[in-house]
Protein backbone atom coordinates (compact mmCIF):
# COMPACT_ATOMS: atom_id res chain seq x y z
CA UNK A 1 0.00 0.00 0.00
CA UNK A 2 1.36 3.55 -1.00
CA UNK A 3 1.20 6.48 1.41
CA UNK A 4 -1.60 7.69 -1.13
CA UNK A 5 -3.51 4.88 -0.01
CA UNK A 6 -3.40 5.90 3.59
CA UNK A 7 -6.56 7.61 4.92
CA UNK A 8 -7.19 8.98 8.38
CA UNK A 9 -10.77 10.16 8.87
CA UNK A 10 -13.84 11.25 11.50
CA UNK A 11 -16.62 9.53 9.68
CA UNK A 12 -19.72 11.56 11.74
CA UNK A 13 -23.15 9.97 12.14
CA UNK A 14 -24.73 12.67 10.01
CA UNK A 15 -22.75 11.22 7.04
CA UNK A 16 -20.16 14.13 7.32
CA UNK A 17 -16.36 12.52 6.93
CA UNK A 18 -13.62 14.99 8.20
CA UNK A 19 -10.11 14.48 6.89
CA UNK A 20 -7.05 14.20 9.63
CA UNK A 21 -4.06 15.58 8.41
CA UNK A 22 -2.10 14.12 11.08
CA UNK A 23 -1.54 11.03 13.45
CA UNK A 24 -3.88 11.43 16.70
CA UNK A 25 -2.83 9.32 19.70
CA UNK A 26 -5.75 6.99 21.33
CA UNK A 27 -6.72 9.55 23.60
CA UNK A 28 -7.20 12.72 21.01
CA UNK A 29 -9.56 9.73 18.81
CA UNK A 30 -11.56 9.59 21.87
CA UNK A 31 -11.93 12.81 22.28
CA UNK A 32 -12.53 13.47 18.49
CA UNK A 33 -15.88 11.00 18.98
CA UNK A 34 -16.47 11.97 22.85
CA UNK A 35 -15.70 8.23 23.45
CA UNK A 36 -14.94 7.33 27.23
CA UNK A 37 -14.34 3.61 26.09
CA UNK A 38 -13.22 2.75 22.80
CA UNK A 39 -13.04 -0.78 20.80
CA UNK A 40 -12.21 -0.94 17.23
CA UNK A 41 -11.82 -3.41 14.48
CA UNK A 42 -9.54 -4.05 11.38
CA UNK A 43 -10.61 -3.02 8.22
CA UNK A 44 -10.88 -5.63 5.33
CA UNK A 45 -7.91 -4.00 3.83
CA UNK A 46 -5.90 -5.23 6.62
CA UNK A 47 -4.11 -2.01 7.03
CA UNK A 48 -6.62 0.65 8.45
CA UNK A 49 -8.53 0.23 12.12
CA UNK A 50 -12.02 2.16 12.68
CA UNK A 51 -12.13 3.30 16.27
CA UNK A 52 -15.60 3.15 17.76
CA UNK A 53 -17.29 4.32 20.80
CA UNK A 54 -17.77 1.27 22.78
CA UNK A 55 -20.92 2.77 24.64
CA UNK A 56 -22.90 4.42 21.75
CA UNK A 57 -25.41 2.74 21.78
CA UNK A 58 -25.86 3.01 25.54
CA UNK A 59 -25.86 6.27 25.27
CA UNK A 60 -28.85 6.54 23.03
CA UNK A 61 -26.44 7.94 19.90
CA UNK A 62 -27.60 7.40 16.54
CA UNK A 63 -26.59 4.52 13.97
CA UNK A 64 -23.23 5.44 11.58
CA UNK A 65 -24.12 4.56 8.45
CA UNK A 66 -20.64 4.73 7.26
CA UNK A 67 -18.94 3.02 10.10
CA UNK A 68 -21.27 -0.07 9.36
CA UNK A 69 -21.26 -0.71 6.19
CA UNK A 70 -17.42 -1.16 7.03
CA UNK A 71 -17.63 -3.20 9.71
CA UNK A 72 -20.53 -5.67 8.11
CA UNK A 73 -17.76 -6.07 5.23
CA UNK A 74 -15.99 -7.79 8.22
CA UNK A 75 -19.17 -9.25 10.25
CA UNK A 76 -20.73 -10.49 7.40
CA UNK A 77 -23.94 -7.83 7.93
CA UNK A 78 -24.96 -8.23 11.78
CA UNK A 79 -23.97 -5.53 14.38
CA UNK A 80 -24.29 -1.72 14.33
CA UNK A 81 -22.16 1.17 14.53
CA UNK A 82 -23.61 3.87 17.33
CA UNK A 83 -21.90 7.16 17.24
CA UNK A 84 -19.17 8.96 15.32
CA UNK A 85 -16.34 6.72 14.61
CA UNK A 86 -12.68 7.53 13.41
CA UNK A 87 -10.64 5.10 10.16
CA UNK A 88 -6.71 5.40 10.62
CA UNK A 89 -3.93 3.46 9.82
CA UNK A 90 -2.95 0.46 13.06
CA UNK A 91 0.27 1.42 11.98
CA UNK A 92 -0.46 4.69 13.74
CA UNK A 93 -0.56 3.26 17.45
CA UNK A 94 3.34 1.34 16.82
CA UNK A 95 5.46 4.42 18.24
CA UNK A 96 5.85 7.79 19.06
CA UNK A 97 3.03 10.29 17.67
Amino acid sequence: MNQADIMRKVLRVDGTVELLERRHSIGEISELINSDCSDSFMLVDGVHVCIIDDNGIDKGLPVNVLATALYHQRSRGIGEIYGDAVVVPDFDFGGAV
